[in-house]
């Protein structure tokens, strides 16, 4: 859709949706609804040219979640409660946008992605300590009086149907050996020009307005029923 004129209808107010618009797109019969920040105000056109030219559309970096599985017989987001009825523990997920990103603490700036997990209580704690081997080697203790730990990148992600944004669903990122974002999480920790590229992976997700998205998914009981990512990460969203 990049570089195609559009009118706006309405904003899209269908239950669970969050800053949408119905957009009739020249050329298509039926409105899209677009995620508002994928929205830019159309260039007049001019005697001397009639063709949108709005660099700003396509200027930032799109990315998109690839999983290992394929994305055959990949089931939607809206198919997902009726998976789960049946008894499915693991499903391969595609055709969804990613409408945001969750964390657990408040944050006025980026949200953290680098956690160290205790590995006596199992506890989670945002990290900004550093190395871990340096940490470790200090024997730095968490917030739980433990110095025994890992370090995992840790979020969730909010995956809407795109098709039928009304149907959404919350998967857990919980990933310790840099599947996700190609960089592990010591790395990370490490050199803040690596958490940054996360940072900007994760930014080209919530742009990404295409359809090959997928994602495999477990059903983890504990310490609730939650889908969990595993075999997933980030892909150029232009392929």
């Amino acid at each position: 859709m990049n570089g195609k004129c559009g009118t706006l209808v309405e904003v899209y107010r269908a239950e669970g949706s969050r800053q949408r618009w119905l957009v009739r797109v020249d050329g298509n019969l039926q409105p899209l609804a677009i995620k508002t920040l994928n929205l830019r105000h159309a260039q007049q056109p001019t005697q001397h040219s009639t063709t949108l030219e709005n660099p700003q559309a396509i200027s930032s970096p799109k990315a998109r979640l690839d999983t290992i599985y394929g994305p055959q017989s990949a089931l939607r987001i809206t198919d997902l409660p009726g998976a789960l009825a049946a008894g499915h523990r693991s499903l391969v997920l595609g055709g969804f946008h990613v409408e945001r990103i969750l964390t657990r603490t408040k944050s006025t700036g980026p949200p953290p992605l680098l956690f160290a997990r205790c590995r006596v209580c199992g506890a989670s704690f945002p990290w900004q300590d550093g190395g871990e081997q340096e940490a470790k080697r200090r024997r730095r203790t968490l917030s739980c009086g433990h110095w025994l730990f890992d370090l995992a990148f840790e979020f969730d992600l909010e995956l809407r149907d795109a098709m039928q944004p009304s149907s959404a669903a919350e998967v857990a990122i919980r990933d310790q050996n840099g599947v996700f974002f190609g960089i592990t999480p010591q790395a990370a920790a490490s050199n803040p020009t690596e958490l940054d590229t996360a940072q900007g992976l994760l930014a080209g997700l919530l742009t990404y307005d295409g359809q090959a998205n997928s994602m495999t998914v477990l059903v983890s009981s504990y310490p609730r029923d939650a889908l969990v990512a595993c075999e997933t990460g980030i892909a150029p969203g232009d392929t």
